[in-house]
């Protein structure tokens, strides 16, 4: 989800100390499939929802190099490069699923068009968890169709954080004269959100359970451990391959037992300390080199789901609610939720999310007119071809699915909706990134 809003591999280019880390993109496919299968009320997995704290752990890692990056390079954060990069890699896709649900919701569910107003307002300006918070929605618990952009709330949550900690970070590095030892001050800054948000949490969760899951005070400390991580000096993680590839498999075990073995609570603390603490052991293994043992982490497929994990999440949980209104219960409805929300990720990576954040200027239409972004998916890049063949047969797929569902599939859209499923019983959805 971060998302599961999350960076992306600007670390490769611009980070050579800490680099770009194999397993991260493993990490991101592991906690978006485990978002899914909980939203998909997959019993054997009640511990899914934690995906989300994965997502912000590595988000919080993610920015933190970019912004100490940009601090080396330049000798000071260059904000507004930060924030339009961030604009360039998450909005656009999430403007197209705010549309695309709008539009359905008016032509087809017009009873819930006053009800997704606020939430599509609240979406655009990264407040939806605020705006579940005022509504009081609590997210293990719902009246008949969940809200539609509900699983927005995390997304809402690491935006904050992209608005707050660049600042933050740069006071700090500012305090310490701009050295190296800068990363001690960084370091004391990280202690202390997380101190102080894991002590909020604790309160807040005695008190509002909704509030201590969706605000993001009570959040912050899972995205200050990753930046945390990324303040380390160097010296930290000079691990032979032995130590790395045991970190690297007893943080993905703690991270999967999480997943199987919690079970719903209202309040994010303690429990999401454990997939919080296993994903910085992934993490720390593959900082500098990757680790040996993660090849569940590393080999292609994981990777590819890491690098559409964003896509993944946008999509996946309004294809779930949506999709009773179009065919009716049975068994073959959650093979198509997990099949459209795959050819939807896709699409959007390789024909929206990467051509316009790969674009070099999209100044009066100086970035159309070249439109190399837009034929290097075809012609430079040996992923189009084999995403074009996933895309093909899982349309495919659900085209036989759907047909097989009988000639009452569409009767929804006469004016009957059928009632939601249970995969949406959970209401919401926690997150990554980029």
């Amino acid at each position: 989800m971060s998302g599961v809003s999350e960076p992306d591999r600007e670390v490769a280019r611009h980070a050579p100390r800490l680099g770009y880390i194999p397993a991260l993109d493993g990490l991101r496919a592991v906690a978006v499939v485990a978002v899914l299968l909980y939203h998909g009320d997959q019993n054997w997995i009640p511990g899914g929802f934690l995906g989300v704290d994965v997502f912000m752990v590595i988000s919080g890692y993610l920015i933190t190099c970019l912004l100490l990056s940009d601090w080396r390079e330049h000798g000071h954060i260059q904000m507004a490069r930060f924030w339009i990069r961030r604009a360039r890699r998450l909005l656009p896709a999430l403007f197209t699923v705010l549309g695309v649900v709008s539009l359905y919701t008016l032509l087809f569910l017009q009873s819930d068009a006053a009800k997704l107003r606020g939430e599509v307002i609240s979406a655009i300006f990264y407040v939806e968890n605020w705006f579940l918070i005022f509504r009081h929605q609590s997210y293990f618990e719902s009246v008949g169709r969940p809200p539609l952009l509900q699983h927005l709330w995390s997304l809402a949550v690491e935006e904050q954080f992209y608005l707050v900690w660049p600042w933050l970070v740069a006071a700090a590095l500012a305090v310490a004269a701009r050295r190296w030892s800068g990363r001690g001050a960084l370091g004391v800054l990280c202690a202390s959100v997380v101190v102080a948000s894991l002590g909020w949490a604790a309160v807040q969760g005695g008190t509002d359970a909704t509030t201590a899951f969706y605000s993001s005070l009570t959040r912050a400390w899972e995205l200050a451990l990753g930046a945390g991580l990324a303040c380390l000096p160097a010296a930290v993680f000079r691990l032979g391959p032995a130590m790395r590839a045991t970190l690297s498999w007893a943080g993905l075990a703690v991270v999967a037992a999480s997943f199987v073995v919690v079970a719903d609570v209202p309040v994010p603390f303690p429990a999401a300390l454990v997939p919080a603490v296993g994903a910085l052991a992934v993490l720390a293994a593959g900082v500098g080199a990757p680790a040996r043992g993660s090849v569940l982490l590393t080999n292609p497929v994981s990777r590819y789901l890491g690098d559409i994990s964003y896509g993944i999440y946008l999509w996946h949980f309004p294809v779930l609610v949506l999709l009773p209104t179009v065919l009716p219960a049975s068994s073959v409805e959650k093979g198509v939720v997990v099949l459209l929300t795959l050819v939807l990720a896709t699409v959007s990576y390789h024909l929206l999310e990467r051509p316009i954040l790969d674009a070099p200027t999209w100044g009066a239409g100086h970035g159309l007119r070249r439109s190399g972004p837009w034929r290097s998916w075809w012609v430079t890049r040996r992923r189009g071809m084999a995403a074009s063949a996933v895309v093909a047969v899982c349309l495919v797929v659900a085209g036989i699915q759907m047909a097989q569902a009988g000639p009452d599939a569409f009767s929804a859209l006469a004016g009957h909706e059928a009632t939601p499923p249970g995969p949406v019983a959970p209401e919401g959805a926690p997150a990554p990134v980029d």
